[in-house]
């Protein structure tokens, strides 16, 4: 009796993974499908350069923004709205694309689907946190990396269908087609989950607010150093990652063609860092802020290995830069699948999971735009360095957040 208790919760488990899983990679299906079909566009000559380029730009920023507000919405709404209705609107915004041949309509098309694309993650890491256990939970939640990856990786599989088909509108209708059938299947399969108990539909209210208060036991010093931890990593992780090619082809003297098939082994090697983390986290019983400060000192002398290694060593630069990549992952997954779902029962884990990620956003935009006038200005040693400078005081606040929860345990 026992035994099957155990498998059924083991099942329900599961379920709530492969949904979330499902749901995550469809949403990065979306997500990367303008990027993804760029070239098509550009050909049809319905937009120019000028205007496509704005459009990613505009859903970054709502979908940063929309974090906040979607994160606190995914405190308060059930699971099953959420993520069902952050599916459906962009896969009908995508149906709708094809037709629009304005640019302030198509631009504001990939703003509003940039906000209902940021419905999926606080919820997602509420269902998981709020619903599995802790080990499990940071397995599921890892595994979204992988899912974000999936995800990007079917949307060039349909960008070859583009190619094939000789038109850009057919990958629209199907990928929004897909989106909107997947937000159907969530939101039924969640609905079952929720009426066998396996997904809570009640709120957690923590103690303190029953009785009037608001726990902020959270709004710490070492709270505060995590969130700017998450920023500096949001940095190294999208900032970095997006000028890499740039790097190979500038900086190393690489051919385009190289430097694209180096590329394609990022995400893979991302992932890797990613299930290494975890891995070492839960087998060693590492405190995951002692980790990060680890992972952020090792990009220290990863970088400063791309001063010394051009021309006929440059194959280490590549390789150094590319490890470093890997070991940004492992920090965000220490951070999201370890540190937030520790505020599993403060009744606020959507909102908090929320915030991180707008943070990661914000700060990786703001960076993004100082490499660019770096870049611009062919100062790559000048970059370097300020990639090295972000290691060290990753690796500092990492170190003083571990500080500051002790104290905060003792004070306790």
């Amino acid at each position: 009796m026992e035994r099957n208790l155990e498998r059924q919760a083991a099942r329900c488990v599961t379920s709530i993974g492969i949904t979330c899983f499902l749901a995550y990679a469809s949403c990065y299906l979306g997500k990367n499908l303008l990027s993804a079909m760029m070239p098509e566009l550009l050909e049809s000559g319905v937009f120019s350069d000028e205007a496509l380029g704005r459009m990613p730009s505009i859903f970054m920023l709502t979908y940063g923004a929309g974090q906040l507000i979607n994160g606190w919405l995914g405190n308060r709404v059930r699971g099953r709205y959420m993520l069902s209705l952050g599916l459906l609107f962009p896969g009908v915004l995508l149906c709708l694309f094809p037709s629009c041949t304005s640019v302030l309509w198509g631009t504001v098309l990939w703003g509003v689907c940039g906000f209902f694309s940021s419905m999926l993650w606080g919820p997602i890491a509420r269902m998981i946190g709020e619903n599995t256990p802790p080990a499990k939970g940071q397995l599921w939640i890892t595994l979204m990396t992988v899912a974000s990856t999936s995800g990007a990786l079917a949307t060039q599989a349909l960008a070859v269908l583009g190619g094939v088909t000789d038109g850009y509108r057919i990958v629209f209708y199907v990928c929004g087609g897909f989106l909107c059938a997947v937000a159907i299947a969530v939101f039924f399969v969640i609905l079952h989950l929720e009426k066998t108990g396996a997904v809570k539909v009640e709120r957690i209210v923590p103690a303190a607010e029953q009785h009037g208060g608001v726990r902020t036991h959270f709004l710490t010093a070492g709270f505060v150093c995590m969130a700017v931890v998450t920023m500096l990593n949001g940095v190294m992780r999208n900032a970095v990652s997006f000028w890499i090619p740039t790097f190979l082809v500038q900086y190393l003297d690489y051919s385009k063609e190289l430097s694209a098939g180096l590329v394609m082994l990022l995400p893979l090697l991302n992932v890797a860092g990613t299930m290494l983390s975890l891995w070492i986290f839960q087998r060693l019983g590492c405190d995951e802020k002692k980790m990060c400060a680890a992972l952020f000192l090792g990009v220290i002398p990863l970088f400063a290995l791309l001063f010394v290694c051009r021309g006929a060593f440059s194959f280490l630069s590549v390789a150094a830069l590319f490890l470093a990549s890997a070991l940004m992952m492992g920090v965000c997954t220490l951070v999201f699948s370890v540190y937030v779902l520790q505020f599993h029962d403060t009744g606020k884990l959507s909102g908090i999971s929320g915030f991180f990620d707008f943070s990661s956003y914000v700060s990786a935009s703001g960076a993004s735009l100082l490499f660019t006038e770096l870049m611009i200005g062919n100062n790559w040693s000048l970059l370097i360095t300020s990639w090295i400078a972000i290691g060290v005081l990753g690796a500092l606040l990492s170190a003083f957040a571990y500080v500051f929860e002790k104290r905060e345990e003792k004070r306790l």
